[in-house]
């Protein structure tokens, strides 16, 4: 049986029943990031730069909770790919400053609107109640889990990377 097939869905069992809720959450979470193009971390930065302005390398490492080795490897696939440019700070030669580029603000554009419609298809299935209750089961975890501590990281980091950000995108 297919794991997300709908059969059996009801168990009495409490650690089957946990089992299967965190079974369906990595498959859900794998399928919608395969559903996506597996491009979070780029679109995670064009879409922050876009909505913030330039950034520093390190105020972008900040705000993602993200490696400083993997931060770079990113960036340099954005550089190479024309969607960003990486500037040397005028009055601290040190820092890196990071920008969107033209070709950033179309490639962001673009993917909203795929990611948009990709959206519009996968909750189909549901009824808009059926969507908003989802909404709110999802919100209450969400909720809960931030206050979880993530292995190795701090809480403040674990707040900041658990918070969505409800920030509007700015148009393109």
């Amino acid at each position: 049986m297919h794991l997300l097939s709908s059969d059996n869905i009801h168990t009495d069992d409490f650690s089957t029943r946990r089992e299967r809720l965190s079974d369906l959450m990595d498959q859900t979470c794998h399928f919608i990031f395969h559903y996506s193009g597996k491009r979070r971390g780029q679109g995670r930065i064009l879409r922050l730069l876009n909505k913030q302005g330039p950034l520093t390398q390190r105020e972008l490492q900040s705000q993602l909770s993200i490696q400083s080795g993997s931060l770079s490897e990113i960036l340099a696939k954005l550089e190479k790919s024309g969607f960003i440019i990486r500037e040397r700070d005028p009055t601290d030669r040190r820092r890196l400053i990071i920008s969107i580029t033209p070709a950033g603000l179309e490639d962001l554009r673009e993917h909203r609107i795929a990611r948009i419609r990709r959206q519009s298809t996968l909750y189909d299935s549901l009824t808009p109640e059926e969507q908003d209750e989802l909404i709110r089961l999802l919100m209450k975890l969400h909720d809960s889990w931030k206050v979880l501590p993530f292995p190795g990281v701090s809480a403040s980091e674990t707040a900041s990377c658990c918070s969505p950000d409800q920030k509007e995108e700015k148009p393109l």
